[in-house]
């Protein structure tokens, strides 16, 4: 068995394929379908969830939330003086959504498809795959959040396929924002294939921020009323906050709410509406629709092109998003078969069944691996150098972004000094749709670097050496080096900058096998 586990930056959940062969969460020890993603860390004892988050107005100093937002970069958090990397932070959460799934199923379970947004890089990918091993999961697979709620769309049996659709995602979580443009295509009956043809996102955008803007708001009107600023106590922010998350909630239901702030004796009550809300966040409302019209322009679509538009996503709840979308795109193209806070987590779980190796041997012809087909979220390319003299330096586009996987790309290179044993290329991430574009480096994310040493000495300059990129649909990049002349080659994995090492994996590994996990 394989479980489907939607990581998110702000709540996480956890679903399996039941008897019945649906997919169905899990819930937790309270019985709530979603956890958030707050860890509380005292020492060994690590409290992951509603506690976790409750703990975060009494103890500040030791709770850590949107760990997600950090992965595969170098940021690091520290409580009572140890040091924690997000892939830890991140199997804490990983390791409590496994325990929940083995509680209720009452059986031991170590492989599982986890979810990413679709505008995660490399780097981002492969630290949440080390997030898992650190949980002691055997990660079956990473799949794309829209992607998984495709297919609980396509596969759920609440949508009939017919013929073939476009349909455009907008997947706005707790603390990432993606958009991306699918074709679901019926080849058969119940056995739709969902094409990704490009996607948009930021990783920097999310429900967070909406509940930010409003504790902005209310700590001005708070100190404007009172003279009082509640900012400096960390604590009383984070309980604002969740009572923020609270209303913007309510509103979604709800015409108004009130938030009531006690602090220091001084009490002031915020009354919020819809309206207040849209204008203290519409600069973030805003970021969503230019990442859709920056999407649908760069495939030469508009939105008469698409034919639905699926939800994904708690924050797209919110009213001032079905009213953008209903404008944009036509109230009747919204759907709502799916629901927004589960259907990453159950199509996780398809896809882990669509991997299962006694489901292949189903002669049904339902829930193909092969009918999903996934493209590359970045460009990728390598750096040479356009100016040898004033040794200026430029980033080729080797593999453009939306190629479909799996895919690679080649380009040849030549020496730039007389007597070079060795070529250095670093391996950059760019948003290049095109092959062979050519961009500066600050335009791009450096991940990793390879190296072919060993080239004979005393050669001119101008030597070619050949470079390969080959993608896998799993999103392992293989770079590979040849000198023409010689044959001399190089091959090697990218060690992807941002991850961790072996040893540090298994260091993290045996710590967090020690923590006992409280809910």
């Amino acid at each position: 068995m394989r479980l489907g586990i939607d990581l998110g930056t702000t709540y996480s959940v956890v679903a399996f394929i039941n008897d019945d062969g649906q997919a169905e969460v899990i819930p937790t020890l309270q019985n709530l379908p979603t956890t958030p993603s707050v860890v509380y860390i005292d020492g060994d004892n690590v409290t992951v969830g509603e506690e976790a988050k409750r703990m975060s107005e009494a103890m500040p100093e030791n709770v850590v939330s949107l760990a997600k937002r950090y992965m595969g970069t170098d940021h690091k958090f520290e409580i009572d003086g140890t040091v924690y990397v997000p892939q830890t932070i991140s199997a804490m959460i990983l390791k409590k959504l496994k325990e929940d799934a083995e509680r209720v199923l009452n059986r031991k379970v170590t492989d599982a498809v986890i979810t990413v947004p679709a505008y995660f890089g490399v780097p981002q990918r492969q630290a949440t795959v080390d997030a898992g091993k650190i949980a002691g999961l055997n990660v079956c697979g990473i799949i794309e959040e829209p992607v998984a709620a495709a297919i609980t769309y396509g596969y759920g049996g609440k949508s009939a396929v017919d013929g073939s659709k476009t349909v455009l995602v907008y997947d706005l979580g707790g603390g990432t924002f993606d958009v991306t443009l699918l074709t679901i295509e019926s080849i058969g009956e119940d056995q739709p294939k969902i094409n990704v043809i490009s996607t948009e996102g930021d990783r920097q955008l999310g429900g967070a921020d909406w509940d930010l803007a409003m504790v902005k708001y209310i700590s001005e009107q708070f100190e404007q009323q009172h003279g009082v600023d509640f900012t400096v106590n960390q604590g009383f922010v984070n309980s604002i906050q969740m009572k923020c998350e609270a209303a913007k909630q309510a509103l979604a239901t709800s015409k108004n709410t009130v938030v009531v702030c006690s602090f220091e004796g001084k009490t002031l009550k915020i009354p919020f509406d819809a309206s207040l809300l849209l204008d203290l966040t519409r600069h973030l409302l805003d970021r969503t629709e230019a990442r859709i019209d920056k999407l649908l322009s760069a495939k030469s679509y508009t939105t008469k092109d698409v034919d639905e538009v699926l939800l994904v996503g708690g924050s797209t709840k919110l009213k001032m998003v079905r009213d953008l979308l209903e404008a944009k795109f036509g109230v009747e193209k919204i759907k709502k078969d799916v629901h927004a806070d589960l259907c990453v987590a159950q199509g996780a779980a398809l896809k882990g069944k669509m991997q299962d190796s006694d489901f292949s041997q189903d002669t049904s012809g339902k829930l193909k691996e092969s009918n999903v087909n996934f493209s590359c979220p970045h460009g990728l390319g390598t750096d040479f150098l356009e100016d040898v003299s004033r040794k200026i330096v430029k980033v080729i586009t080797l593999i453009p972004k939306d190629q479909e996987l799996p895919c690679s790309g080649s380009d040849t290179f030549y020496t730039a000094y007389d007597g070079q044993t060795s070529t250095k290329f670093d391996i950059f991430e760019n948003d290049s749709r095109s092959i062979g574009q050519v961009l500066d480096p600050d335009l791009c994310l450096c991940i990793g670097t390879v190296t072919l040493e060993g080239l004979p000495p005393g050669r001119p300059r101008g030597q070619p050496v050949k470079a390969t990129f080959a993608l896998t649909d799993g999103y392992l990049l293989t770079v590979t080096a040849v000198d023409i002349s010689t044959g001399k080659s190089v091959e090697t994995t990218i060690d992807y900058r941002g991850t961790m090492e072996r040893k540090a994996i298994q260091a993290a590994q045996d710590g967090v096998a020690r923590v006992i996990i409280q809910s």
